[in-house]
């Protein structure tokens, strides 16, 4: 077991998470559980959980004890990984003004993603349990040096849980009878869910990955997805 650290890149940092408390809801069961957590980072806790939750609802479950102290040089995060006994320890550095977005970091490590960089269409982690980049996207959540504006990549999703995740762009990527809904996580896929999804309280453009994994749509559909995400 080793402490990772998480670093930030200088500038003011904009949160992944623009929508409301009322969409968190829809996340708050599936792998990442909150066990001790102080009063003032539940809210963002409980942001981050949901964000992992209603991507990767099927994956084991860890738990996950919060603390805040003060964190030398441009350091904003820091777990010890692997979990022991799937409990998970992370620290925030509480003077950094994005929280949310270390959390969402730190606990994918938590879950199971390895430390380094995610790379562009077709990463994998290979079998020492490490990224295989083929090239690095620097503002990617789960790079070594946190973007000031962070997005959530569906090759991670990939990495994470293979076929089995529920990031989309369309219901045709969704199993069963689940319909794709977009997110009010900042240039992040939607997600696969029963009809009847909460609202979302406010959305955004697709990153710009989405494009390649569209290419087999017929234009007037690639339209139609793009309009309905605005």
């Amino acid at each position: 077991m080793r402490v990772h650290n998480i670093s930030a890149a200088a500038g003011v940092p904009k949160t992944m998470w623009r929508g409301g408390l009322g969409e968190v809801r829809s996340g708050l069961h599936g792998p990442v559980r909150l066990a001790r957590v102080p009063p003032s980072l539940m809210q963002a806790a409980l942001i981050a959980a949901s964000i992992w939750n209603r991507y990767v609802p099927d994956l084991p479950p860890r738990y996950f004890n919060i603390s805040e102290m003060d964190l030398p040089g441009s350091i904003v995060g820091q777990i010890w990984i692997p979990c022991p006994n799937s409990v998970c320890n992370v620290t925030i550095d509480p003077s950094y003004a994005a929280p949310i977005n270390v959390l969402v970091h730190e606990m994918g490590h938590g879950i199971g993603l390895p430390e380094g960089s995610v790379s562009g269409l077709g990463s994998v982690v290979d079998d020492s349990n490490h990224w295989f980049p083929e090239s690095i996207d620097p503002t990617e959540i789960m790079t070594e040096t946190i973007s000031t504006q962070p997005y959530l990549s569906t090759y991670t999703l990939r990495a994470m849980a293979g076929t089995g995740h529920r990031g989309c762009v369309d219901d045709y990527q969704c199993p069963n009878d689940l319909v794709c809904y977009p997110t009010s996580i900042y240039n992040s896929p939607g997600t696969c869910a029963a009809p009847g999804f909460p609202l979302v309280d406010h959305t955004h453009a697709l990153d710009p990955t989405w494009p390649l994994l569209v290419l087999t749509i017929p234009l007037i559909g690639i339209v139609a997805v793009t309009l309905a995400m605005f």
